[in-house]
């Protein structure tokens, strides 16, 4: 078993990263034991299979080789193999810090500052807040930074025995830890509602609710924003408190489904504010406001707000938070959503823009089939039906995610080439496939299976020859029906028939 979890590690090693355990292992500042380097030696030369069916791999051969003809001792092989996990899972966090400049330093000062070096530790404190305050963005490496960084100084100042209060870093402190706190709750109760919506599962009463509910999040928005038009300071980092008013706008408008003034606030402070965020706080923002814009298209009007949302990611996309770091591939389902959006508003020059620019960051394994499945979309928005099924014809749909939206592409280009029998078979078919796959979300069945409801009503009357009309009624559900996948598609054909 240990075996198997320290190949399982290894395995994700490059030839490089290897060979740098490799120096790690043999360095008797963190191994004395000489055999221990040797086991490594003889499993490394398995790289990169590490088949542990080998013969050569079993415990006995491994021992042999390290020992000689000394008798198999199963104890003995065991501390080995401990003892070399051991030293990997230490290279591992050894690794982790070397790549985080900023934690290394803090740990010196630490150290520095029980070794009473209160000096040298003030100084090295100085240099580190400055360097921090240079890249300033914010997000919760930052705010985490920050926070440390104060909480030291109040150790350094304790242990040395300064009289100074130095209030502005307790004050400092506080900000922290009220917009640490306040972000993170904000963060989370925008993911519950989330999950909640997507799986049509109830929010049940719990302290952070009950917390959230009752905080005035308008009067300490007022208070910030009174005070900044009389120019009166009301914070040491005036930075955080500024972008403050962006998670207090959130509360008060996921609060009240009905708002609009504030949520309005909170897109133009984001917008406002955008320079001031790393890209991961960004994109949570960028995702804070389309969980609005969702629960506003149900409550308030859903064209406007799909609209709304739209405008939206159009500026999430300007600032190219679609992918958080370099070699980071785009989310497929973020693209499927992003895409249709665009195609149903009738965006479709935007559209191949977005697959011209992000086509290429989507996994290789699932690429072709996007780019097929988009192309689909886009000659079908042009009302080219044919070059749209060959196109569709050639997705293999390794991806599940995909199997929705093109079996809905699939139901739209039958109607369209008049193949009406196709299009009975399949609406059977994926109804049945809504309902018996688990893998798909609550809310997705619910807005599917509407569609599918109007869809074949619709293609009913088309059925008929001319000879039946599409009921008022349902005509008038039709156009009220938020949330409904490709409502615009339906209205068009119901209004034709």
């Amino acid at each position: 078993m240990l075996l198997k979890k320290l190949i399982e590690i290894l395995k994700t090693f490059d030839k490089a990263e290897l060979k740098k355990f490799r120096r790690f292992v043999s360095s008797d500042y963190f191994n004395t034991n000489e055999s221990v380097s040797k086991l490594f030696k003889l499993i490394a030369a398995f790289y990169p299979v590490f088949d542990i069916h080998d013969p050569k791999m079993s415990p006995e051969a491994m021992f042999k080789k390290i020992y000689g003809s000394r008798k198999y001792d199963e104890k003995t092989y065991r501390y080995l193999l401990s003892s070399l996990y051991s030293l990997l899972e230490k290279y591992l966090a050894i690794s982790v810090l070397e790549r985080n400049d900023v934690e290394m330093k803090k740990y010196v000062i630490d150290d520095m500052t029980e070794r009473r070096l209160f000096g040298l530790a003030g100084k090295n404190l100085v240099v580190l807040e400055s360097s921090l305050d240079k890249d300033n963005l914010i997000g919760g490496e930052y705010i985490y930074n920050k926070e440390d960084i104060t909480l030291i100084w109040h150790q350094l100042y304790f242990l040395s025995n300064i009289q100074e209060p130095i209030l502005e870093k307790r004050y400092e402190q506080g900000e922290l830890q009220l917009f640490s706190s306040f972000v993170e709750l904000s963060h989370i109760y925008q993911i519950l509602h989330q999950v909640s919506q997507s799986y049509n599962l109830p929010l049940k009463d719990n302290i952070v609710f009950e917390y959230l509910k009752n905080i005035n999040y308008k009067k300490i928005l007022e208070y910030i924003e009174g005070n900044e038009i009389k120019g009166i300071k009301t914070a040491e980092n005036e930075r955080l408190i500024k972008v403050l008013k962006i998670y207090l706008c959130f509360m008060i408008t996921m609060l009240d489904e009905k708002d609009e003034e504030y949520f309005n606030k909170m897109n133009e402070y984001i917008g406002k504010y955008s320079n001031m965020f790393g890209k991961n706080e960004l994109q949570n923002l960028h995702l804070m406001l389309a969980t609005c814009c969702n629960r506003k298209r149900t409550s308030i009007n859903d064209e406007k707000y799909q609209r709304i949302n739209f405008e939206i990611i159009k500026r999430a996309a300007s600032l190219d938070l679609y992918t958080s770091y370099i070699a980071q591939y785009m989310d497929v389902n973020n693209f499927i959503i992003i895409f249709q959006t665009a195609l149903q508003l009738n965006e479709s020059d935007w559209a191949a823009e977005f697959l011209r620019k992000y086509g290429e960051q989507i996994s290789p394994e699932y690429s072709e089939d996007m780019t097929g499945y988009s192309f689909a979309e886009l000659f079908f928005n042009k009302k080219q039906f044919e070059r749209s099924l060959s196109s569709l014809s050639k997705v293999k749909l390794k991806l599940f995610r995909l199997k929705l939206p093109v079996k809905v592409l699939m139901l739209k280009l039958y109607f369209e080439l008049n193949h009406i029998e196709e299009a009975y078979s399949l609406v059977d078919s994926f109804s049945h496939f809504l309902t018996s796959n688990k893998k798909i979300r609550k809310n997705e069945v619910n807005n599917y299976s509407r569609f599918l409801n109007f869809y074949r009503e619709i293609l009913k009357a088309k059925a008929a020859s001319g000879n039946s009309r599409i009921n008022k009624e349902i005509k008038n559900e039709l156009a009220s029906s938020s949330l409904l996948p490709h409502k615009a598609w339906l209205i068009e054909k119901a209004e034709e028939l």
